[in-house]
């Protein structure tokens, strides 16, 4: 018992002693490396005695870092994948110190494996028993999903009550208000945040926005940044039914709205405002609360649309240069469908043709959610992915009459986004929006959380004991009808 006593008193000096000899021996060979090493060990003792805050660490990642090129900063990784690799790992550890291993709920866990195995394993496995050559590349690509699996069980393991819900949620909203802040700094042509975007988040789109009248923020593409302003304004309409926010909270919304819907409309991806639109009837439509947020909304964005008229027209110009009803984007979507993506489809329907597209074809995008899953994956993809998409829209539908107040609001927001994204999916490659997509599945890992707050702290039932000092009953009333009672 003695020695026992004295281990534990002298472990955490042989601890100390210890990692200042790593540090020491570190500053000898570079002391960026120590500092490093010191950051990391912080960061460490920080995540294991408050995990939550791996959810925040993972927000910032995913809004910051997803737009990054893919190999730029790390080889063959987007900065937000190994951040995320650390978080799962370091959650393991928090998991393994519990008394009970958390569960998902099973329509969440057969979504999850709808998704997995219908749109990345099962591809993935199809492709090496037809001896395509996979480049690493193309491995990435395909095995890309599964990283929502983690993204979920994370969120839904590491809040710890309701408090912990709402304040990832009014993060996750502080995030997508520097996004569109970033974004209306890039419509002004301001040239530091301009030289951020090129230097840091370099694309094709990010190259051509300024002479289309468009802008892609830090997410590299101005469909992203329209899904994601979006995502950020429909959680904004579900969650301002809320009762129980801070001040700060009401706030946060409003400064997401503003900039968030200003942001839209300088993107130009007016997919992006017709899915907002119809997302204002879903939300409203399950929640009459709050309607004034919605005359707020319409003033702000009449306001915005003033002061980025030049922008806007400059949109509206290019998608009816050529005269007529449809605009110039749809049009030449249905060009490179009816050329392009058709006739590559017939080849191999059931189980596609490439998994990247770069390189491949003469249009890097399939213009289409499912087009492209037809092109990379074929009909398993496809029937995958609604698979998961249904599951998990029906599982928020049941979730509307949840008697917690958060997970009520996000599993109306979830199912407004599902529904106008499998819409918006038809010309566009919805799903597959860096950082638009991460939300949705953070989100659904957040209405999971409360599926297990709610299984770890059960309402105690009221149980009524009965009086045994009443008056025993000796008559009963004439009129006591049995078929109320």
């Amino acid at each position: 018992m003695t020695l026992r006593m004295a281990r534990t008193r002298l472990e955490p000096y042989l601890w100390a002693l210890l990692t200042g000899t790593l540090l020491a021996i570190t500053t000898l060979i570079s002391p960026l490396v120590s500092l490093g090493i010191l950051f990391g060990l912080g960061f460490a003792v920080l995540a294991l005695t408050r995990p939550v805050m791996l959810c925040y660490v993972l927000v910032a990642a995913i809004v910051f870092l997803s737009g990054m090129p893919r190999g730029g900063v790390i080889p063959l990784l987007i900065p937000n994948e190994p951040i995320l690799v650390v978080a799962a790992a370091l959650a393991f550890f928090v998991m393994l110190a519990r008394a009970k291993a958390p569960k998902l709920p099973r329509p969440v866990v057969f979504a999850l494996g709808c998704m997995v195995f219908g749109t990345a394993l099962i591809p993935t496995l199809a492709y090496y028993l037809r001896d395509f050559p996979l480049t690493t590349s193309d491995i990435f690509s395909l095995v890309a999903p599964v990283q929502y699996v983690v993204l979920v069980w994370l969120f839904a393991s590491l809040p710890k009550n309701e408090a912990d819900r709402y304040k990832i949620i009014t993060f996750m909203l502080m995030c997508g208000s520097a996004v569109a802040l970033i974004g209306l700094l890039e419509a002004a042509r301001v040239g530091p945040v301009n030289d951020l975007i090129q230097t840091l988040y370099p694309s094709k789109q990010a190259e051509d926005a300024a002479d289309l009248g468009r802008v892609t923020s830090i997410l590299g593409a101005w469909n992203s940044l329209g899904n994601f302003l979006m995502i950020n304004l429909i959680m904004v309409l579900a969650m301002h039914g809320y009762k129980q926010r801070a001040r700060w909270g009401t706030a946060n919304l409003v400064v997401n709205l503003a900039l968030c819907g200003a942001c839209l409309l300088a993107s130009g991806s007016y997919a992006s405002l017709f899915g907002l639109v119809l997302s204002l009837f879903i939300v409203k439509g399950f929640d009459r609360r709050g309607w004034k947020i919605i005359l707020v909304f319409l003033v702000g964005m009449a306001v915005a649309g003033f002061f980025l008229q030049n922008l806007i027209l400059e949109r509206l110009d290019y998608q009816y240069r050529s005269g007529g009803v449809v605009p110039e984007t749809l049009a030449y979507r249905f060009k490179v469908w009816q050329d392009i993506y058709f006739p590559m489809i017939r080849q191999n329907p059931l189980w596609g043709i490439t998994p990247t597209f770069a390189g491949r074809v003469t249009w890097a995008w399939a213009e289409s959610q499912y087009l492209y899953l037809l092109v990379r994956s074929g009909l398993i993809s496809l029937i995958g992915h609604l698979a998961y998409v249904v599951t998990l829209m029906v599982w928020a539908f049941r979730r509307f009459r949840s008697p917690s107040e958060v997970t009520h609001q996000l599993a109306i927001a979830l199912f407004a986004i599902l529904a106008v994204l499998s819409i918006m999916g038809i010309t566009n490659e919805v799903f597959t929006s860096s950082g638009a997509v991460d939300y949705v599945w953070i989100i659904v890992g957040l209405i999971a959380a409360g599926y297990r707050l709610k299984v770890e702290n059960p309402t105690p039932r009221e149980v009524t004991l009965p009086d045994f000092n009443a008056e025993p009953i000796t008559a009963m009333r004439a009129d006591y009808d049995f078929r109320t009672h």
